[in-house]
C-alpha cells in the first residue's frame, strides 16, 4: 500500500468508494434512510470534487504498479478538521485509516496547526478516541428529512518536547 496525492481523474472512484463505506460499513449504526441522506444516489459531484481540491487529501492505493483500486481516502481542511476518512468495507482492520490518519496528522503538525478536530460518526468514533481524541460534543444533523448524529471529536497537538525525536 501507498499514500499518493488526490488528482481530478480520482473523483469517480472516490464518490464510489465513499458510497461504499457509508452504505456497507456504516451499516451497523445507521438505518438505511440515514445512509441514503448522508451518502444520496445524485451526491453533489461538483461539490464533493472541489473539496477534493481544496483539502490536502490522501488515498491509500493497494499496488503503486496499477493504481486503480483505491482502499481508502483521508482529507485535512486548512483550519485542522479531519474532514473524511473512509475506508473500503473489504478492507476494514488493515491499518489503512490509520496510516492515513497519521499521515494527515503530519501535515497538520507541518502546518502549525495546534489541534485538530473531526465530526465522528458512530463507527468512526472509536478510531479517533484510539488516536487522542476526545468527543466534545453530540451533533444531531438534519440531513435530507432524516437526522443524522454524530460527534464533534478534538486533539490537541501538543509542540514535541525539547530533545524529544
Amino acid at each position: 500500500m501507498i499514500l499518493r496525492a488526490y488528482r481530478d481523474t480520482d473523483l469517480e472512484a472516490l464518490i464510489a468508494l465513499f458510497r461504499r463505506a457509508v452504505h456497507q460499513g456504516a451499516k451497523r449504526h445507521y438505518s438505511a434512510a440515514e445512509r441514503w441522506a448522508w451518502a444520496p444516489r445524485r451526491l453533489d459531484r461538483e461539490r464533493f470534487g472541489r473539496q477534493c481540491q481544496q483539502n490536502f487529501l490522501l488515498l491509500a492505493i493497494a499496488d503503486p504498479r496499477t493504481e486503480d483500486r483505491i482502499l481508502g481516502f483521508g482529507d485535512l481542511t486548512e483550519s485542522g478538521e479531519i474532514d473524511r476518512l473512509f475506508v473500503h468495507p473489504d478492507h476494514h482492520r488493515q491499518g489503512i485509516a490509520t496510516a492515513l490518519y497519521l499521515a494527515l496528522e503530519t501535515e497538520a503538525r507541518r502546518r502549525g496547526l495546534v489541534e485538530l478536530t473531526s465530526n465522528a460518526s458512530y463507527l468512526a468514533r472509536p478510531f479517533f478516541e484510539r488516536h487522542g481524541f476526545t468527543a466534545i460534543k453530540r451533533q444531531a444533523n438534519p440531513r435530507a428529512g432524516q437526522v443524522l448524529v454524530n460527534f464533534k471529536m478534538l486533539k490537541s497537538l501538543s509542540p514535541p518536547r525539547p530533545g524529544a525525536s
